[in-house]
């Protein structure tokens, strides 16, 4: 039992030599980072324009659905079945549009976000050289912590000031 209190004490001891730590939210510096945000508003324009001429397709077929049902009592089998067959290549076509916008926009986010990331992550060593600190967590990697230790408005400034060169990728 003695052992266990001498380690106890020693590794107590150890805590009150603990290195200095931060944290950083980078999804509350995402939501702040103001060139970010207007490309997003880009992005949400594009999504928006898309979706709205994909929704006239889609009622488009809706209708074109309703048509060839009501038709099936007078077409024989080979036409119903060949009008059958061609309303799915178009849905097929019109499933193939909205992956590749969905596709677009995933790619353009994690283009830009990766480009933050960076500068993220260049601005933090900068942070933790000026101010002496050791370790970085995080919000996936603690549960709680003072705010007196959240370095994130420091970065979200830096960035603010930064020209990031946050762009568009070209639609292919």
């Amino acid at each position: 039992m003695k052992i266990y209190i001498i380690i106890f004490i020693c590794f107590a001891s150890s805590i009150s030599f603990a290195q200095k730590i931060a944290t950083i939210e980078l999804s509350y510096i995402f939501q702040n980072i103001k060139e970010y945000q207007l490309l997003l508003d880009e992005l949400e324009n594009f999504k928006k324009d898309n979706y709205d001429k994909l929704k006239l397709e889609e009622e488009n077929l809706i209708q074109l659905k309703k048509e060839i049902q009501d038709q099936k009592v007078i077409l024989n089998d080979q036409e119903y079945n060949k009008q059958i067959t061609e309303y799915k290549e178009l849905g097929d076509i019109f499933t193939k549009k909205v992956d590749t916008i969905n596709i677009y926009l995933q790619e353009n986010i994690e283009y830009n976000e990766k480009i933050l990331l960076e500068e993220i992550s260049k601005i933090v060593t900068n942070i933790i050289s000026d101010a002496n600190i050791s370790l970085v967590f995080n919000e996936n990697q603690y549960f709680i912590s003072s705010v007196d230790l959240d370095i994130s408005n420091l970065v979200i400034d830096e960035l603010n000031k930064k020209k990031l060169n946050l762009k568009i990728i070209e639609n292919k």
